[in-house]
């Protein structure tokens, strides 16, 4: 049985208007995927998805080479897996993958982000005097403290954009000020639970999440009608999918005149800042859903690398 992040997947390729064979050919290979995956004994959840290796990923190209198929259908399965994994928020291409691959490239000054742009990047989102590409202002403003959230996230706590997407009401506790996600539990700041509680009222109440539901946190906006989506089918507002806070993240970056910055190079420096604190590999790795220590080698290979202050 897929997972329901590939089911997510698929109904986003039909609302782009993909024909009803090439999502049924995206569910075949994926399908193909998820079986090697379970074959392998690496379990199906998002996390393990998230941090598969170039090495597991090679050993599944080395699986593909083994069936013999031709190079339109090798080719194809590449597809089907790039536009998975984008969706995912997963910054790897398979395209350069081959048998035995060779490890990530190492990581440069422009894979993080500075004080100074992190700086600018909030200090915009807070100016209500312009607006996003396509966005009216009146529909930005409302937004701000959504928008602000998912930076904080990303930047502070190091989220992915999804994980973002798959926060439930059972999984925040604003009380306590807890998140938990995939067995790790995450202690935001009094300073950040208050935005996203602010951002969470803001909701109109028949729309808003329910505590203690599996309804999403983070909800689907029409910017057409300045309206929170619900999905009458499934008796909960609708989620924020993983490609609409990617596009929150660009909008708000190219508003504040920065460089191209996306949710990796944001979650990239966080990892980097809680290495730089002195933190253990065994708490960084924990901290932040990697499946061992060898996951933080580049980072720990560019923190060696520049001038220590």
């Amino acid at each position: 049985m897929l997972p329901d992040v590939v089911g997510d997947f698929l109904m986003e390729l039909t609302n782009e208007g993909l024909k009803v064979s090439s999502v049924k050919r995206y569910s075949a290979d994926l399908r193909q995927f998820f079986t090697w995956i379970e074959d392998n004994k690496i379990q199906s959840n998002l996390e393990s998805i998230q941090n598969l290796s170039i090495t597991d990923l090679a050993q599944y190209m080395d699986y593909i080479s083994s069936l013999n198929y031709s190079d339109d259908t090798v080719r194809r399965l590449r597809v089907v897996l790039n536009r998975f994994f984008t969706y995912l928020g997963i910054n790897m291409s398979i395209n350069q993958i081959h048998p035995s691959g060779p490890n990530k490239r190492d990581l440069t000054e422009t894979d993080f982000v500075t004080k100074q742009e992190m700086n600018k990047l909030l200090s915009s989102m807070q100016n209500t005097s312009y607006t996003a590409p396509g966005t009216g202002l009146e529909t930005r403003n409302r937004l701000i403290d959504r928008n602000i959230s998912i930076i904080y996230l990303i930047c502070k706590y190091g989220l992915s954009p999804a994980e973002i997407h798959f926060i439930d009401m059972n999984d925040i506790n604003f009380a306590q000020s807890v998140i938990t996600l995939n067995k790790r539990t995450i202690h935001v700041s009094s300073e950040h639970i208050a935005v996203i509680l602010r951002y969470f009222n803001s909701v109109p109440e028949p729309l808003r999440p329910r505590y203690r539901t599996r309804d999403p946190l983070f909800v689907a906006f029409y910017n057409s009608n300045s309206t929170y989506r619900f999905d009458y089918q499934r008796g909960m507002p609708s989620r924020l999918s993983i490609r609409s806070i990617q596009h929150i993240i660009q909008s708000e970056v190219y508003l504040a005149g920065l460089r191209r910055i996306t949710a990796i190079n944001l979650r990239n420096s966080c990892i980097l800042d809680a290495l730089k604190s002195g933190r253990s590999d065994e708490d960084v790795v924990k901290l932040f859903g990697f499946k061992n220590a060898f996951s933080l080698r580049r980072y720990k290979s560019y923190l060696y690398s520049i001038p220590q202050q």
